[in-house]
């Protein structure tokens, strides 16, 4: 997740890099979720003439980033539940082909 590795990064350009995308579409993908929630999610600094710049998650970026693995997680619970469910519903065609 984009804001993920900038957190990790602690620039959107090396998050961006790092991602394979360009810098232009995850400033796009920042600005549009920003939009939506009438929030920032990051908090951005220039840097001087040798750089230095970069990025800072807000609060309401790690409540996302929170939010983004709480529901993978649940995803993951329901796909091994799905799992389960489908093979036990394949074993019970065998068993009634088998009768």
């Amino acid at each position: 997740m984009l804001l993920q590795k900038v957190d990790e990064f602690g620039t959107l350009s090396d998050a961006a890099k790092d991602l394979r995308m360009s810098y232009r579409h995850a400033w796009g993908m920042i600005r549009r979720a920003e939009e939506a929630l009438g929030e920032p999610l990051l908090k951005f600094w220039k840097g001087g003439r040798k750089g230095g710049g970069g990025a800072q998650i807000t609060e309401s970026g790690r409540k996302m980033i929170n939010e983004y693995l709480r529901l993978k997680r649940e995803l993951s619970a329901l796909g091994c539940v799905a799992g389960e469910l489908s093979q036990a519903e394949k074993n019970a065609k065998k068993n009634r082909a088998g009768k």
